[in-house]
């Protein structure tokens, strides 16, 4: 999916009040902003400028990231390039939100590694046990530790 996909399909997805949504990108970029251009924008077809992007974040009450959370409209990997750029170029879902997001709030992949280590973790000595059970030293305990040191760092 194409970056700007990405960025239309989720503000179909926030926006409820097309009128409304249209008057405030006019008076947010300066120009009047047409029933066409909104569904340029909502299918794709529109290459926006970081500067539409605060003004469609602004119009549509949401903040700026958030049009570019690409899981939200089912996409796994996004084209970032130019699209007459052969090859093109791409990155996944999370790599794109961890780019705007701010350092010190940035846990999207402290959070997918949780739940990956988790998930061994349950396979691996089975969802009920306990880490109080687990050898000191052996990797299930090492997992176990390595899931709460993990939850302390993104405060769950």
């Amino acid at each position: 999916m194409d970056i700007n996909e990405v960025i239309g399909g989720r503000l179909a997805q926030v926006n409820r009040d097309p009128a409304k949504f249209r008057s405030d990108m006019s008076r947010y970029v300066g120009e009047e902003w047409a029933k066409q251009t909104y569904y340029d924008a909502l299918h794709g077809d529109r290459i926006f400028r970081v500067s539409e992007l605060v003004a469609l974040a602004r119009a549509a009450g949401v903040q700026a990231y958030s049009l570019l959370d690409a899981q939200a409209v089912g996409a796994k990997s996004i084209t970032v390039s130019r699209r007459h750029l052969k090859p093109s170029v791409s990155i996944t879902a999370p790599e794109l939100m961890d780019l705007f997001i701010a350092p010190g709030k940035a846990t999207v992949g402290l959070k997918r590694a949780k739940a990956n280590i988790e998930l061994v973790l349950d396979n691996f000595i089975g969802r009920n046990a306990r880490e109080s059970e687990l050898p000191v030293g052996g990797l299930a305990h090492s997992l176990a530790v390595a899931v709460q040191l993990i939850s302390q760092a993104i405060k769950e």
